[in-house]
């Protein structure tokens, strides 16, 4: 019943050709564009192109423009894509109002569908993503993208005064940048204009269940120039952006292992080719191919880091043996702002391998290589020269929209997966990004039912102020210790400076060695402590015994401990991290029941790409 009437009312509307309203919606179809608006915006979707604009209708602005949508890899801007739309009436959180639905068929593919909600008199759109399965054999969706690869804001100059925040959360940094390149977990607010006339663009999750949202702006950079002019006289031979997921380009004469193993840094310090990198826990070896053996080669390394006491060495490695060219050199911290650096290291037809290595952190990293031919002055050579930020033209500004997990979300053969518990929300229309920032909040609120637990008290996180870089790095100043008797310790300090006269604090124990993961008890936590082996003894983290030691062996007695000198006792640890041991130990706990199940997605360094636990397994839910 349901069906045929949303079918009939999507006839009425065709039939007529004329806009037909709809819990105060108006939808239309002239020929190929289907059109859904109230009185402040409209959404236009042209079925023959798989893309649709979005119009601010009171002051005249087209605010995006060429807005695809995309599942897994599939767009519905490729060839041999049909569309088709229904319509429907919606009663929600956010109010009554109505709704299209978008269907884009291609062979060999699911179908993709794509919703737009509107409500009367309101500024903002509700995307939902997902699709039918028409195939015949389950499809995992790893990705779901309800605007992709859209333009913004037409003709206007959004380089003037350009603004954009982050809605980053944990404990990564928010920013505000100048220069339209960023990726950002759960939302952005945008702004740019002068005194007389300002837009607004507010984009993120609008709530969550499964997936996590993220919205990203990307722009065209003239690179290359800026690279010749740091070996000037030299011509380019070939240029790899080595983290850039865009950079599809098979290398002719540099064969990099790892290249696969990519991420980005999500700060908002430097330019993009810095911050998009390959990594690995160990090294990281570039190979040469088909050099001419009557030149010679110039090779450059662009690198930095995320925080300020990674050091990297290079080698040679010829006929087995290892000839160190640059010594243990401490990386620039591109989280505060520095450039990174550029080495350049000579390079002739018969340098078989180089090898970077890291000399201190987690990871080796590396941002660009590029090869010249010709060489250099000698002065030249392996010394840190600043490879700085290529200028932002504004030149070419996409906007993506989206929601992404390695694991994926199964959807069986004819079955329909259109999340209304992972949408999406925009506001282009609203003006001040300040009030544009509250309205999205306050829906956000209504969507996810937030009622905020407010503390009257701060709270230690002893992680954070064990590590120097945070809390032991001033002189004279007292490290926390990351352990039961640490936390006590902290809770005296507290105490001694007088705190307790004006409120409680919290003491926060982070157990965060893996191996502590599934178990999750008192033995393992005794086991295990922090940081890891390759840190102990090093100044980036300490690694005493277990989180757990006497006379505070267990959570009560450590707990217990805290309140009674008046403070509150926090506990910190990761439910969806896995542990080696526990995976081997309890494959049947595991996704797939396997201990060393591949995932794919974007690189992740907690569980390392592998499956992690199986909460709809009964045997794992009993044990938590």
């Amino acid at each position: 019943m349901r069906l045929f009437f949303t079918v009939a009312l999507s006839f009425f509307i065709v039939f007529n050709g004329q806009a037909q309203p709809i819990n105060g919606i108006n939808i239309s179809k002239k020929l190929t564009i289907v059109t859904i608006e109230n009185k402040l915006i409209a959404i236009k979707y042209d079925l023959s192109k798989g893309n649709f604009t979005a119009f601010d209708k009171v002051r005249g602005v087209t605010a995006i423009y060429k807005a695809s949508s995309q599942i897994n890899d599939f767009n519905t801007q490729e060839k041999g894509v049909t569309n088709s739309f229904s319509s429907e009436k919606i009663h929600e959180k956010l109010g009554n109002g109505a709704a299209i639905t978008i269907t884009s068929k291609k062979n060999n593919h699911p179908n993709q569908l794509l919703k737009i909600k509107l409500f009367p008199n309101q500024q903002f759109i509700i995307l939902q993503s997902g699709i039918n399965n028409s195939l015949k054999k389950p499809y995992i969706l790893y990705k779901f993208s309800p605007i992709a690869n859209a333009s913004i804001f037409k003709g206007l100059n959004i380089k003037e005064n350009f603004r954009v925040l982050d809605g980053e959360g944990g404990g990564i940094e928010t920013y505000i940048r100048k220069e339209p390149t960023m990726l950002s977990q759960n939302n952005m607010v945008l702004n740019f204009g002068n005194e007389r006339e300002r837009y607004t663009l507010v984009a993120g999750g609008a709530n969550y269940k499964e997936f996590e949202k993220l919205v990203s702006l990307t722009e065209d950079y003239d690179r290359v120039p800026d690279l010749l002019k740091l070996a000037p006289g030299l011509p380019l031979v070939e240029y790899l952006d080595l983290g850039d997921n865009t950079n599809n380009e098979a290398p002719r004469y540099l064969s990099i292992d790892k290249f696969k193993n990519k991420t980005k840094f999500k700060f908002a310090g430097s330019f993009p080719q810095a911050k998009s990198i390959i990594y690995d826990s160990g090294d990281i070896k570039i190979n040469f191919n088909d050099l001419n053996k009557d030149k010679n080669y110039t090779l450059g390394l662009v690198w930095g880091s995320n925080y300020g006491t990674q050091k990297q060495s290079v080698f040679i490695l010829k006929n087995g043996i290892e000839e160190e060219i640059l010594p243990a050199t401490l990386l620039p911290d591109l989280s505060v702002g520095n450039d990174p650096h550029l080495y350049f290291i000579a390079i002739t037809s018969d340098t078989p391998t180089l090898i970077i290595r890291k000399n201190g952190g987690s990871n080796t990293v590396l941002s660009e290589a590029i090869l010249f031919e010709g060489a250099l002055p000698p002065n030249k050579y392996v010394v840190p020269l600043n490879a700085k930020k290529s200028v932002s033209q504004f030149k070419n500004v996409q906007f993506n929209l989206f929601a992404e997990d390695p694991v994926g979300k199964l959807v069986e053969p004819g079955q329909t997966y259109l999340p209304n518990q992972d949408t999406f929300y925009v506001d282009f229309s609203t003006v001040n990004p300040i009030i544009s920032a509250e309205k999205y909040a306050e829906n956000v609120k209504k969507l996810q039912e937030v009622k905020l637990n407010y503390y009257y008290f701060p709270t230690i996180c002893l992680w954070y102020a064990m590590q120097p870089l945070y809390g032991g790095g001033a002189a004279g100043s007292v490290r926390a210790i990351n352990d039961s008797p640490g936390a006590v310790e902290e809770m005296q300090r507290v105490k001694n400076a007088g705190w307790l006269k004006y409120t409680t604090m919290g003491i926060r124990l982070v157990p965060d060695n893996s191996e502590e993961n599934g178990y999750w008890d008192n033995q393992h936590w005794e086991m295990y402590g922090s940081g890891s082996a390759e840190r102990q003894g090093t100044k980036e983290m300490v690694l005493i015994g277990g989180h757990y030691r006497k006379p505070y062996e267990t959570s009560q007695k450590w707990a217990n401990a805290i309140k009674d000198l008046g403070g509150l006792p926090f506990f910190y640890f990761q439910t969806g991290a896995r542990s080696k041991n526990y995976a081997e130990q309890f494959p049947h706990h595991m996704l797939h029941n396997e201990s060393f199940y591949p995932i794919g997605g974007k690189p992740e360094t907690l569980n390392f790409n592998f499956g992690s636990y199986d909460f709809t397994d009964t045997g794992f839910v009993a044990h938590i």
